[in-house]
């Protein structure tokens, strides 16, 4: 029986590929496998889906979309408790930052023909919690500044679509102009037991991966089968020094797009990992996970950040990368596996 995989496609991503070009683009590209393709009309109906999936031969279920509609499927994969059911991407979106980390080509043919090698990676799944709110991130959860932006882009559909990811820097410069530094309290669990600092927060990202937005790497170390997350802190001060702090922490950003933060010595930055954090601000901070609004946290709803530890597997170019089981210098170290 030839293995089945399944493509959910978003026909509203950013460069939407249509049901026909996929369809071609599976026979052509992997020509041992049943390809479906299908649209989804709500977040149930995906787990629906998804949960039948194994039972229908199905092997691998593929988001045709950006980093959002990814999410989806690695959300209705982890609900389902199906850990066999293999994860990939066929790059549609606007960052597509995803597909940048596992290297999957960015055209439909390149994408599917992943398929014929079948070449996956197991790796941890962040969890987002606030009060009855949780949800699974693959890649990173935002709180503070560039949630608020990715919440205002969403309602600019239409500049999303025309400037792409200049989208965010228009409306970071909005957001930027009326960010304030917020109180925080984090808690990281330590082998001593928890331990507690206070913060004058305006940006935190706690990495699963490196690359951020597609344009610098913050979580800079991470490692997607530590069962650790890489929580990045930029704290600013009241009034104008606060937005000279800001200025400061983009200007570095720029300088360190490649380098990274987790062996930089900057003011007012923290580099941590663990596999459990705390966040209690004192006045509410918006969420984002995966570049897409999730929910809004504050004293009385702080949010827990957790991590489930090589729970999803996922469809990844051959050959060594980083993200997975990094080797120290001069030691071999483990690459994925065929699945």
């Amino acid at each position: 029986m030839r293995p089945r995989a399944l493509i959910v496609r978003n026909p509203r991503a950013r460069r939407a590929v249509p049901a026909a070009r996929l369809r071609f683009a599976a026979t052509a590209a992997a020509p041992s496998w049943d390809v479906e393709v299908v649209e989804t009309a709500s977040a149930s109906d995906l787990r629906d889906r998804v949960a039948r999936a194994p039972s229908q031969g199905v092997r691998a279920v593929l988001a045709c979309g950006g980093d959002g509609t990814l999410n989806g499927v690695v959300e209705a994969v982890r609900r389902s408790g199906h850990a066999e059911t293999v994860v990939g991407v066929v790059p549609a979106g606007t960052a597509n930052v995803w597909a940048h980390e596992a290297r999957v080509p960015l055209d439909p043919e390149g994408a599917l023909a992943l398929l014929e090698r079948f070449h996956t990676a197991p790796v941890d799944v962040g969890v987002a919690t606030v009060g009855e709110a949780e949800r699974a991130f693959l890649l990173m959860c935002g709180v503070g500044l560039d949630a608020a932006v990715v919440a205002r882009v969403d309602g600019m559909p239409r500049l999303k679509r025309w400037l792409a990811q200049g989208a965010f820097i228009v409306a970071g410069a909005d957001v930027l102009r009326r960010q304030r530094p917020t109180l925080c309290v984090i808690e990281r669990d330590t082998e001593g037991g928890p331990e507690a600092v206070r913060r004058s927060l305006v940006l935190a990202v706690a990495g699963n991966s490196r690359l951020y937005g597609g344009v610098a790497r913050i979580a800079s170390a991470a490692e997607m089968d530590d069962g650790l997350l890489d929580l990045v802190t930029f704290e600013a001060r009241a009034g104008v020094r606060g937005l000279l702090d800001a200025g400061g922490h983009l200007v570095r950003g720029v300088a360190r797009r490649r380098s990274g933060w987790h062996a930089a010595r900057a003011p007012r930055v923290a580099y941590e990992r663990g596999a459990r954090f705390l966040l209690r601000p004192e006045r509410p901070l918006p969420l984002q996970l995966d570049g897409e609004a999730f929910a809004v946290c504050d004293s009385a709803r702080p949010l827990l950040l957790t991590v489930a530890p090589t729970r999803l597997r996922v469809l990844v170019a051959p050959g060594p990368n980083p993200l997975f089981g990094a080797p120290q210098p001069g030691a071999p170290g483990p690459t994925p596996t065929g699945g």
